[in-house]
């Protein structure tokens, strides 16, 4: 049973595919094509929640570029 995410996937959450409301993350392109529905810690609901409202852009680890989102997220955790 698998119980995470890809890197790739995390990368590039959108915000439609969250839902602060039911406190969920739904991933809907995974590898065997079955969506992914994920609970929400309080941790990442407090964190996501907070993006959300300041956030301006469809992806949730958003930034400027062609894919406008995050490609590799260890520079970004780095950071």
């Amino acid at each position: 049973m698998r119980k995470g995410l890809r890197r790739e996937e995390a990368a590039s959450i959108k915000w439609n595919q969250v839902d602060l409301k039911a406190k969920t993350l739904t991933i809907t392109d995974t590898k065997n094509r079955l969506a992914h529905v994920l609970p929400l810690s309080d941790f990442l609901y407090n964190l996501l929640g907070s993006r959300h409202a300041e956030s301006a852009t469809e992806f949730v680890f958003s930034r400027d570029g062609k894919a406008g989102c995050i490609i590799e997220p260890r520079k970004v955790m780095e950071k």
